[in-house]
């Protein structure tokens, strides 16, 4: 009877082990059913959990690997491990090693009425969110000029910052309009590497006004409750900043759709308005809406950034 019990529990053992082993093999690997992004540092902080409750929501785990903004392409590139979702690429890096990414059918997850949600190079690349440059001054009253060319005159004997356009996006938008301005009327700002080198720079009261996104009065108005920010409003028009996300060709994520349905859902679109202060292209009804002026945008290029152009406008003034 001891030997027949001792043969039962070795029998049923075995069995346990084997259906263990079983399911083990059967259940996939969590990182095949990972979805894996690659973005900027103050997107993740911003976005991060709401990124992730998309895969919890739908049954599939996203991981977030985050790099400075400024090296968010040459991360693309070199990357090593396989990427399914590139989020904040910016003009500038849409135009480069476009043969990295793949189209999408985007038609066929959600409909989107903007001008600035542009389908362009290709199809590869989406614009999510968007906001007109300007220049933002310490005032409780903004200011109004005519042309661009006015408003360079105007900062001749003021302290103002912008980012280079070689080391930030923010700087190459706005110089691939006035590169030629800056050249012909000798303008000098005091020149940062990023943009959160510069606003950093206004925000300690070392220069009276910074190039920025015209949104970033919602976050002095919203956030701080402080109304004494504004903007220089230009009549000519104002350039316009555009984030991209783009899937690379190596991802073949079963996820990909569910995740970029989520992401243009209203709710992440009130989301990208409130942490990162960027206009959403998908409608939303939310209190901030309106709150900031209404720019006329500049539709086409004065003159392109260029590397010699910017070498003989250093010639006249100190870079």
């Amino acid at each position: 009877m001891v030997k027949k019990n001792l043969l039962l529990i070795l029998v049923f053992f075995l069995a346990a082990v084997s259906f263990s082993v079983f399911k083990k093999k059967e259940a996939p690997n969590q990182s095949e059913t990972s979805f894996e992004i690659l973005t900027y540092s103050s997107l993740a902080q911003g976005l991060g959990d709401e990124l992730k409750n998309i895969g919890l929501k739908n049954n599939f785990k996203v991981n977030i690997q985050k790099v400075p903004s400024a090296g968010l392409l040459s991360a693309v590139l070199d990357h090593k491990k396989k990427i399914d979702l590139v989020i904040g690429l910016d003009q500038k890096s849409a135009l480069v090693h476009k043969e990295k990414y793949q189209n999408v059918d985007f038609d066929s997850l959600v409909s989107i009425e903007n001008p600035f949600f542009d389908l362009g190079l290709e199809r590869k690349f989406y614009v999510y969110d968007w906001a007109p440059l300007a220049l933002i001054i310490r005032s409780s009253s903004s200011i109004k000029f005519k042309t661009w060319n006015k408003v360079f005159d105007f900062l001749k004997d003021k302290k103002w910052i912008l980012p280079r356009p070689q080391t930030s996006s923010l700087g190459l938008s706005f110089m691939n309009y006035f590169m030629e301005s800056f050249k012909t009327l000798k303008v000098k700002p005091v020149w940062a590497a990023s943009w959160s080198d510069s606003y950093s720079v206004f925000q300690s009261g070392a220069v009276d006004y910074a190039l920025s996104y015209s949104t970033s009065l919602l976050y002095h108005w919203e956030v701080e409750k402080n109304m004494d920010f504004q903007i220089i409003q230009v009549d000519e028009g104002h350039p316009v900043q555009k984030e991209y996300l783009a899937v690379p060709k190596n991802s073949d994520s079963p996820h990909q759709k569910v995740f970029l349905k989520e992401f243009y859902s209203p709710q992440m679109m009130k989301l990208i308005l409130e942490k990162q202060f960027m206009q959403p292209v998908q409608s939303i009804d939310h209190p901030w809406e309106g709150r900031i002026p209404k720019l006329n945008i500049l539709k086409n290029f004065s003159s392109k950034f260029s590397p010699k152009l910017w070498d003989e406008y250093c010639q006249d003034v100190t870079c």
